[in-house]
């Protein structure tokens, strides 16, 4: 069973409240004294955490076992009644901006056309690069995991130019190539 099988809206609604942007633990109704102690320590804080990748998720216990959810997907359950079926785009490309309006249901392609420019990049564009080989300056795009090769350029400026304009004819999102 997949584990968003295992929690609903109205679960989600039980343990916590989306107060602004944020989740919040609720109280836990006092029947032991680990209840007492969980309240003092978790109730009315901010839900969850930031993990390494930088997306918040928030844990639950479900049946006797953890389960740890991405906080964007917990936002559309709270909002729609249902995971989403398909990828969450953080439009802005903060991974812990979990505001409705930063966040949209994409497939998996759709979402690699909004991503944000790796580190290891050294031409400051996506899909252009330096060809030590050919002495000149080489651009790329991948679309729908197909690479199309869009030229050899003198120019860093014409390369650039060929990327933007392919960006373009294959709809990538206005952010894609945003500054890490």
């Amino acid at each position: 069973m997949n584990k968003e099988q295992l929690i609903t809206q109205e679960y989600l609604e039980s343990r916590v409240s989306l107060i602004g942007d944020f989740f919040y633990w609720k109280p836990r109704p006092v029947t032991t004294h680990h209840d007492k102690a969980w309240n003092t320590k978790y109730a009315r804080k901010r839900a969850g955490s930031l993990r390494s990748s930088e997306y918040r998720s928030i844990g639950f216990r479900i049946n006797g076992k953890d389960y740890a959810f991405f906080e964007h997907r917990l936002v559309f359950l709270w909002l729609h009644g249902h995971f989403p079926k398909d990828d969450m785009d953080h439009i802005n490309g903060i991974r812990d901006d979990n505001r409705i309006e930063n966040l949209r249901e994409v497939g998996h392609v759709e979402n690699g056309k909004n991503t944000k420019i790796y580190k290891t990049n050294t031409s400051g564009i996506i899909g252009v690069h330096w060809s030590t080989s050919k002495q000149k300056w080489r651009a790329q795009i991948v679309v729908d995991y197909k690479q199309i090769y869009l030229g050899l350029f003198d120019d860093k400026f014409a390369a650039i130019c060929a990327r933007k304009s392919a960006e373009v004819k294959y709809i990538f999102h206005e952010n894609h190539g945003r500054a890490a």
